[in-house]
């Protein structure tokens, strides 16, 4: 400040810039499929995000459809599929035909969907999900679902996981040891392509909560000059806007 440094009154973000840019690059690519690139700006279905680093099962994309078609007569108010839980490492074949439904956290985000429907009631709460001072984009959504009720997320989730995460050693975590990590990934994936549960006929709802719970976490900042807040903004065009007529959506 003595010395009238560039963005001194931001010190966290000026140390996490790489992190910020995380969330930048997550709504910049959203706002891109949707809205603007020639290929998909039409598109009515779903648009699956799914990271680099995950490694799927061979029914992923058979559940997901599934999850889809039944959303109707399972769960009217979903809006966002989650195909992936953090940290099972254990197949359970019980579990391959069991779903929940749950408001959107943190928890939901590995390897999720949702259609233009979603998405244009997103960028109609993008103030929430940009203003919020916190580099997660998983943890924006979150608050923008719970302040904005336009734009709020009613998950439909699978019990057992359908996604492994090859790459936990990463932003968020402590150091660990890779290799170990790649081995419980790979005796993972083995058990699950052999479990009799795999390309259920069925599914089962095992649970509901539509209410969030009352507590939210503190913001980890990273996220907390204007000139994010503007950024994030600027992506969002009225012009770029892809009607639910003109798209088709059902």
């Amino acid at each position: 400040m003595r010395d009238k440094c560039n963005k001194t009154e931001f010190p966290y973000h000026n140390n996490q810039r790489s992190r910020a840019q995380m969330k930048h690059h997550w709504w910049w690519k959203a706002n891109f499929i949707f809205d603007q690139s020639e290929i998909t700006r039409y598109h009515s279905g779903l648009v699956l995000f799914l990271e680099e680093d995950y490694y799927v099962t061979k029914d992923f994309l058979y559940i997901l459809k599934m999850m889809y078609k039944r959303t109707i007569d399972l769960c009217p108010q979903c809006n966002i599929y989650t195909l992936g839980r953090h940290g099972q490492r254990t197949p359970s074949p019980k579990r391959y035909a069991q779903v929940n439904v749950m408001p959107w956290t943190t928890a939901n985000n590995m390897a999720f969907a949702f259609n233009r429907a979603t998405w244009n009631n997103i960028r109609t709460c993008a103030e929430h999900f940009c203003s919020f001072g916190d580099y997660n984009y998983d943890q924006s959504l979150e608050h923008m679902s719970r302040e904005c009720p336009e734009g709020e997320l009613i998950n439909f989730s699978v019990k057992q996981t359908r996604v492994f995460h090859t790459g936990a050693c990463s932003t968020h975590m402590t150091p660990c040891k890779q290799e170990e990590l790649m081995s419980q990934v790979q005796n993972a994936l083995y058990t699950a392509n052999k479990s009799s549960g795999m390309f259920p006929r069925n599914l089962k709802l095992t649970g509901t909560t539509l209410k969030y719970r009352k507590t939210f976490y503190k913001p980890l900042r990273g996220w907390d000059t204007n000139s994010d807040k503007k950024l994030c903004m600027s992506m969002i065009s009225s012009t770029r806007i892809i009607s639910a007529k003109r798209a088709k959506v059902k």
